[in-house]
């Protein structure tokens, strides 16, 4: 897993702009080992963006939980809490 985070990581290097890593973190999704990498990258028309992946294998299968938002919204403390009940609520199901 965390190897194909640092290729994830290696790529968004090379193709977003500005890119800057923010944290790199392990953590849990439905109960299973999983990556979390907070960044911040800037769009073509210069607009700052900061994001998240989640990053879990579970029964031999890669699933990503991707977050994107502009960082000037005013919202944004408040979208993080319900970006982590989101988060805290997946289950995975064969």
């Amino acid at each position: 897993l965390k190897a194909m985070a640092d290729r994830v990581v290696d790529s968004y290097r090379h193709f977003l702009n500005n890119f800057q890593i923010q944290s790199y973190s392990n953590t849990t999704v439905a109960g299973n080992n999983a990556i979390k990498i907070v960044y911040s990258y800037t769009d073509p028309k210069n607009n700052k963006f900061n994001a998240s992946d989640i990053a879990t294998i579970a029964n031999d299968k890669l699933y990503v939980i991707q977050y994107y938002y502009y960082a000037k919204s005013p919202k944004y403390q408040s979208y993080l809490e319900t970006l982590q009940k989101m988060v805290n609520s997946f289950q995975i199901v064969k």
